[in-house]
């Protein structure tokens, strides 16, 4: 009975190796992948999980918007692997650029109160994932395309950061 017990001990041992090895080799396997999350962005601006063939240029270039030269603090996240292609970016203009910045993506102020309630709660969530948190103690304005009906969407919300100087964050997708 004794001897029984300890085989089956034994047994369990090895199956519990065997399966933490396999994992083990797995994750390995899967992590030095070629997929575009194995690798790291070569540019800095770029968060983790930003496809590595994507810079911001380029993304902004695919989905058709123009940003401002004037931009600086940038942090985003592009990815075209599914869809929608799209891009999330925040960066830093001077308060004066936002309505120029708007203007050239064909973004208008936001469609209802409760519309901007929602569209600024997502782009909050988009620039604390890039790592650069809006701040909350400041009045934000909403600027969306359209009314939704066309493949492509944009959101944008702007907030005053310190004097003269404005965050903008956004999101841009391509369904097409």
């Amino acid at each position: 009975m004794k001897r029984r017990s300890l085989l089956f001990w034994f047994g369990v041992f090895v199956g519990v190796a065997v399966f933490a090895a396999a994992g083990t080799v797995a994750y390995a396997l899967l992590s030095t992948s070629d997929g575009p999350l194995a690798e790291s962005n070569g540019d800095s601006r770029a968060v983790k999980g930003s496809d590595p063939r994507i810079s911001l240029e380029r993304a902004a270039s695919d989905l058709r918007l123009r940003l401002p030269a004037s931009m600086s603090e940038v942090r985003y996240l592009a990815r075209n692997d599914s869809s929608p292609y799209f891009l999330d970016v925040s960066f830093v203009i001077p308060c004066s650029d936002v309505q120029e910045f708007t203007a050239d993506n064909g973004l208008a102020r936001g469609r209802s109160a409760k519309v901007d309630s929602i569209e600024l709660e997502q782009l909050r969530k988009v620039a604390r994932d890039l790592g650069r948190p809006m701040p909350a103690d400041r009045p934000a304005t909403v600027w969306t395309s359209g009314d939704g009906g066309d493949a492509s969407q944009r959101a944008v919300a702007d907030a005053p950061l310190r004097p003269q100087a404005c965050q903008v964050v956004g999101t841009f997708e391509d369904y097409s």
